[in-house]
């Protein structure tokens, strides 16, 4: 198997973008199951306002926010304020290349199953 010269460049520049577009796709996921599941707030017995659903709706929001935003740009934020500023824009064109990819993967096999 061939490996790259310098292994650590290999982890920093190809596999925590990757790691970080994976814990998007992750997280997305996992809320997408959660929110989507019949039992959310149908069957506990008590009926949700309607107010209340907004409230929590856009606490969900603020959160995905919140979340991405990390996954997404702190680190090339931190390298950009390191003045490693070429690493900073690497590490989020990798980190989006990464999440376009792995959603390109998630549609083809949605699309190949669903036949």
């Amino acid at each position: 198997m061939l490996k790259p010269k310098n292994m650590k460049n290999f982890y920093k520049n190809i596999l925590y973008p990757f790691y970080h577009a994976a814990g998007a796709v992750a997280y997305i996921v996992i809320l997408t199951l959660t929110l989507s599941s019949e039992d959310f707030f149908g069957n506990f017995g008590v009926s949700v306002p309607d107010f209340l659903m907004m409230a929590f709706i856009l606490m969900i929001l603020v959160l995905s926010t919140a979340m991405m935003g990390i996954l997404f740009f702190l680190k090339p934020i931190l390298l950009y304020l390191d003045n490693k500023k070429k690493e900073g824009l690497w590490f989020l064109g990798m980190t989006v290349a990464w999440f376009v990819l792995i959603g390109a993967m998630m549609f083809l096999m949605v699309a190949l199953l669903s036949r």
